[in-house]
């Protein structure tokens, strides 16, 4: 009976310690996250302000190496950005801003001059002032149809300002299967050796986005600082189990509702080059690449360093299975990702193609991972986790 009321003890005694230790490890998991939002929109901050100094050299001197400079400087800032899109789908202080920082698709028309309309877009109208605030207001149609196009306009499609406004005003349209777009960087000489109407007007209004953009990651990095009364005290003050619940949404969401679903599967379909997400840069196999490397780091607890454990520590102490085989599964997502085809746009425009059948084979991979992600919540006890983009859950 001794032997018997000891091991009783022991059993109680070993799993409570086990109880206590993942406890532990989904708060550790959940600070750990919160430190690698702070980092990594610190590290987009610093990028988008390289790049607001280089447009404003653009726009002061309009030459084809400030152009060049510009160009660079937009896709060293799209890096951070990239990774730290597993974020975004967690009602965090990203939500508020998304919208203008990385709307797309985009109808360039809406903005400048496209071909066989040189006359087209917010600036060539120059009854339509030029302010950060006129721009808020008409990014994503916010002031309706403003140039009558009727049938044609969809306000989704309108984006006036964010990641890639800047992008078209630093490439123009991209007409070429084989490489990005062409703008000149007379398009913003001023004068007779300019070689598009409204210079003046076309940098200031690449400069006013570019300053809406650090300043919109400027508020996002601020809820994220450390020892300050913010969002993310309150997200590390919280229930574990609700925002270990939100980060693994989040992870699970990219994956397959956005990743998969909007930003490669949507192109696969139409074989559209206004379908994919960098198109006038032909960025587009960074904006995917970095997206997976976000969503192993997130899962392996590599973000930011190795700021602290990840989902895997906490999923491999409840079931190891399930854990080896997301592994797998993110092993096959970062070699498919890491070997896709560029440019982006001559793969989709060539259905069944070897290139078009890889980025249908990742679009597979993803999906899966996102269906694992809901596996997990429910191993964690977490419930049943919703990884549909937000519009398509209230459908």
């Amino acid at each position: 009976m001794r032997c018997s009321n000891f091991c009783a003890v022991l059993a109680l005694f070993t799993a409570g310690c086990a109880d206590t230790d993942d406890s532990v490890l989904r708060r550790e998991t959940v600070e750990g996250h919160a430190e690698f939002a702070h980092r990594t929109y610190v590290e987009a901050l610093d990028s988008a302000q390289r790049l607001q100094l280089e447009i404003a050299a653009l726009v002061d001197a309009p030459s084809e190496d400030s152009l060049q400079k510009a160009r660079a400087a937009w896709l060293a800032a799209r890096e951070p950005y990239g990774i730290s899109e597993v974020l975004r789908f967690s009602d965090g202080p990203i939500e508020e801003v998304e919208g203008r920082l990385n709307g797309w698709p985009m109808d360039e028309g809406y903005v400048d001059y496209v071909d066989g309309r040189p006359s087209s877009g917010i600036i060539n109208d120059t009854s339509i002032p030029l302010t950060r605030e006129g721009l808020v207001g008409l990014n994503e149609g916010g002031q309706g149809d403003i140039f009558g196009n009727g049938t044609h306009f969809d306000p989704e499609r309108a984006v006036a300002t964010g990641f890639h406004t800047i992008e078209f005003l630093l490439w123009g349209q991209d007409d070429d299967l084989d490489g990005p777009g062409r703008r000149p960087y007379t398009d913003y000489v001023v004068g007779e050796q300019g070689t598009a109407a409204n210079a003046d007007r076309r940098g200031r209004y690449l400069q006013l986005v570019a300053d809406l953009l650090v300043d919109d990651l400027a508020q996002v990095a601020e809820q994220w600082e450390p020892d300050a009364d913010n969002y993310r005290r309150r997200f590390v003050d919280g229930d574990p189990d609700d925002r270990l619940a939100v980060i693994i949404t989040s992870f699970g969401t990219l994956a397959k509702a956005e990743l998969a679903g909007e930003r490669i599967d949507v192109a696969l379909t139409t074989q559209d080059q206004e379908d994919e997400q960098s198109c006038f840069s032909d960025n587009t196999h960074r904006d995917v690449q970095l997206n997976v490397d976000a969503l192993v780091a997130v899962y392996r607890g590599e973000a930011g360093g190795g700021v602290g454990p990840g989902i895997e520590a906490v999923v491999q102490g409840v079931d190891p299975e399930l854990n080896d085989h997301m592994l797998h599964e993110l092993e096959r997502v970062s070699s498919n990702a890491s070997g896709m085809p560029t440019p982006f746009d001559n793969a989709i425009a060539r259905p069944g193609s070897d290139d078009w059948q890889q980025l249908d084979a990742l679009v597979d991979v993803l999906f899966d991972l996102g269906d694992h992600a809901v596996e997990i919540g429910v191993a964690l006890g977490l419930g049943n986790l919703d990884v549909s983009l937000p519009d398509e859950g209230a459908e």
